[in-house]
Order: structure tokens, then sequence, then C-alpha cells
């Protein structure tokens, strides 16, 4: 079954939505969270399939979360560049990273400056 471009995007970022609130279960339970606004960092360029995507579930994700989502596209080294802004970041929870199949084969293909298995 194959899908026009449109609707496979819709179709990603509604699974995308529907897994997030599947996960909001114990966020919810914490009133103070997210207490302000949060980073999505796409480690691909604007206007591509992962940021249309990313976009969606930011939008999606702030609805649920009653706090802005904001995408922060950081291109570069095969994803490593956004994985790195990451890991280097406030663990405060307020900054995510949409990960794709790079997180996984980048440790496989090139040095990169983290442990996959960890992170």
């Amino acid at each position: 079954m194959t899908f026009p471009s449109r609707a496979r995007t819709k179709l990603v970022a509604a699974l995308a939505a529907v897994a997030f609130g599947f996960s909001l279960g114990s966020a919810q339970a914490q009133a103070s969270y997210p207490s302000k606004p949060v980073t999505l960092v796409v480690g691909f360029a604007p206007g591509g399939a992962a940021d249309t995507v990313g976009r969606l579930l930011a939008d999606e994700m702030s609805k649920h979360l009653g706090q802005r989502v904001i995408v922060e596209n950081r291109a570069g080294a095969g994803g490593n560049v956004a994985v790195l802004a990451v890991v280097g970041g406030q663990p405060d929870g307020h900054t995510l990273l949409f990960a794709a199949i790079n997180l996984a084969t980048n440790p496989s293909l090139m040095n990169t400056k983290y442990d996959a298995e960890r992170t």
C-alpha cells in the first residue's frame, strides 16, 4: 500500500503523537513539567522529511504539554551535531532529541564523541 507524500507525513506525525501520548502518563503526574518552553533538536536541515515530522510532532507535543515546543535544527556530521548539543545541554528534560536511525548507526561508521547506548 502506498501513500501520497503528504498523507504519509500526516500518518507518521499521527503515529508519533500517539506514541508520545502513551508516554505522557508519568509526565502528567508532575505538575511542574514543563516549566518553560521545550526545545526539540532535529539533526537535519530545515525543509526535509525529518524536519517536517519533527515540526508536526512539536505541534502535537505543544497541545499535550500546554507549553511551546520549539524546533531547533542542528544539521551536520550525520546528526552528531544535534546529539552533542543535547548531550551537552542541561539535564532538565526541556531539551529533547528527535533521533533517527543515524543515532544507532553512526558509532559504527565514524568516531562519535558520545556513547549511543548510554546517551
